[in-house]
């Protein structure tokens, strides 16, 4: 008998939302694209068994970070991993209701470290939603969402003063998978280099000769020129979200579909050949997404299933 393909996916998204001076146009139009793209991811996991008998067993959380040295009682959306599409889609709501026009640095590294460090069950027990699975028994991955810089140090106890390097180490060691949307910022290309890591640039320096201000402590053009940076990377996170093959290319055709050789090798191939047929694949994901949709309508959430803030 085939066993499942495990998966443990968290999605992070960045609290810090967009600067106020760039508008709240912009805000409300990031908002809405990370909410349509994560739901139609989610809908997908939930109709993948139903339309093709592909056995995933998935479990997915929605975390979100701001800035621990602004807001120390809440800075972290934490709840726990959910086999129920409903429950994610809740998690969801809840953390894009968190969303702040700050638009400045937030405590990236601090959530990827709390997160990769978030424990494990023991093989012999149950499955524990505040922990990841045994390892070696799922990919654990880390997909995040960012249109700022982050803060170079971490500010929570159990690493304050720990830099990009004690987060790679801590990703590593955990055998966490880390896949990354950002601007071309010198600390998103430092955590490229951990093992695994996959950083996809929704604004490139190339482009905005500017970019690399973001990441300054003082900013050396004024207050208009930063302004226009922001617009410019929030506009590429905007536009990568709203992609017409942004939910079947970027994340399940490349990702999800590359990690045929983890864990499982016979199921996981099994999704690879589905997912990267050239026969009917939109035909695929748009059925996948809607009997996903339907299923997940369907269901009823209960308060203390999603979670709260850290």
């Amino acid at each position: 008998m085939t066993k499942d393909a495990r998966l443990d996916l968290v999605l992070l998204l960045d609290l810090n939302g967009v600067n106020p001076n760039v508008g709240p146009a912009l805000q409300n139009d990031l908002v809405a694209a990370q909410r349509a793209s994560l739901e139609k991811l989610v809908w997908f996991f939930s109709g993948l068994k139903l339309t093709r008998g592909l056995q995933i067993d998935w479990r997915i959380k929605i975390c979100g970070f701001g800035d621990l040295t602004q807001q120390a009682e809440e800075w972290f959306y934490n709840p726990p991993f959910a086999q129920s599409g409903a429950v994610v889609l809740a998690q969801l709501k809840e953390c894009l209701n968190q969303c702040r026009n700050h638009g400045g640095p937030g405590s990236l590294l601090d959530a990827l470290f709390t997160i990769a460090n978030m424990g494990e069950t023991n093989p012999e027990n149950a499955s524990d939603p505040q922990k990841w699975r045994p390892r070696g028994g799922a990919a654990r991955v880390v997909l995040f969402f960012s249109p700022n810089a982050f803060r170079k140090l971490m500010a929570i106890p159990e690493a304050a003063g720990g830099r990009v390097e004690d987060v790679i180490t801590a990703i590593m060691v955990k055998r966490v998978i880390l896949w990354g949307f950002c601007p071309e910022l010198q600390g998103y290309m430092d955590l490229a280099s951990a093992a695994r890591a996959e950083i996809e640039l929704i604004a490139m320096s190339a482009n905005n000769p500017l970019l690399s201000r973001l990441e300054e402590s003082t900013s050396v053009g004024g207050e208009s020129e930063l302004s226009s940076v922001r617009a410019f990377v929030v506009s590429g996170l905007i536009e990568k979200l709203n992609g017409p093959d942004f939910v079947w290319t970027d994340i399940i055709g490349k990702r999800v579909g590359g990690l045929c050789s983890n864990l499982r090798p016979n199921e996981w191939n099994r999704i690879r050949d589905v997912l990267s047929s050239d026969n009917g694949s939109r035909e695929i994901l748009d059925e996948t997404i809607e009997i996903g949709r339907e299923h997940v309508s369907a269901s009823k959430v209960g308060t203390s299933e999603i979670g709260s803030c850290e």
